[in-house]
């Protein structure tokens, strides 16, 4: 691994480096969504349940279009995924500048059983609940 001894060049590529990643990524999901043709998902085409990533491509589609609610619709992973990564970012983006900012309770491993947890009973719960379902 690198070691950076410039402490301004360490900031600015901090600051820099997520939102150039999430362009990218934005770009490429562009990409795949208009140009490319993905295959039906193989659990729900021969199980007929929906599987954790399933609507994950509808998900990311309705973002990239600024429709949130259909996003969470088709998968909440998503965009909880983005929460909970921009806190850690938060998080470490303020030790880099010195500052200690933490949102705590992230951090604990009650919390992440938790949200394991809950993901797990939601994923269960919307292949039996059509109003929870992917659209």
């Amino acid at each position: 691994m690198v070691k950076l001894k410039n402490v301004k060049l360490k900031r600015i590529i901090v600051c820099a480096a997520p939102f150039i990643l999430l362009a990218l990524l934005a770009l490429g999901a562009l990409f795949v969504v208009r140009f490319i043709t993905l295959p039906e998902c193989f659990y729900h085409r021969n199980l007929h349940f929906y599987c954790p990533g399933c609507g994950m491509t509808r998900a990311v589609e309705a973002l990239l279009k600024g429709d949130i609610l259909l996003s969470l619709r088709n998968n909440i992973m998503l965009i909880g995924g983005l929460i909970l990564g921009a806190s850690y970012y938060i998080g470490y983006i303020s030790r880099v500048f010195g500052k200690s900012f933490r949102i705590s309770f992230i951090y604990k491993p009650t919390f992440i059983y938790s949200l394991l947890g809950v993901l797990a009973v939601y994923y269960t719960a919307r292949n039996f609940i059509p109003a929870i379902a992917p659209v």
